[in-house]
């Protein structure tokens, strides 16, 4: 059997596509790096507040000296903890069971909470 075909179908029907769709992947990828940045700048501004801002019982602050405050102390777990999960949540397969999403939340729930409790201190 032979066939008389011309390139054009066959760049119009596999090649562009193709790329297409590898665009489209590359944009999904970026689009996920530059919410972790945003995620991983916001997280360290908040530590950096937490560690700097916080009162020894000298009342000096925490960026005069280099002692780490109860506070710090305290979001240091909360953090490693938030961490963890937000790798296993990540790592996951997929669909992500819902249980997985939920601890991620409570664990930034529990960082608000932490956060609200140190706005007055």
């Amino acid at each position: 059997i032979k066939f008389n075909t011309s390139m054009t179908i066959l760049a119009a029907g596999t090649i562009f596509p193709l790329v297409f769709s590898v665009q489209a992947g590359f944009l999904r990828r970026d689009d996920a790096l530059s919410a972790m940045a945003k995620l991983k700048g916001a997280m360290f501004t908040v530590y950096l507040m937490f560690k700097t801002w916080e009162k020894e019982k000298q009342g000096k602050w925490g960026w005069e000296t280099d002692g780490s405050g109860n506070w710090a102390a305290e979001l240091d777990t909360v953090y490693e903890k938030l961490l963890d999960d937000i790798e296993l949540y990540l790592r996951g397969s997929r669909p992500a069971p819902e249980e997985s999403g939920n601890v991620v939340y409570d664990g930034l729930v529990t960082l608000g909470t932490m956060m609200e409790k140190f706005a007055p201190h």
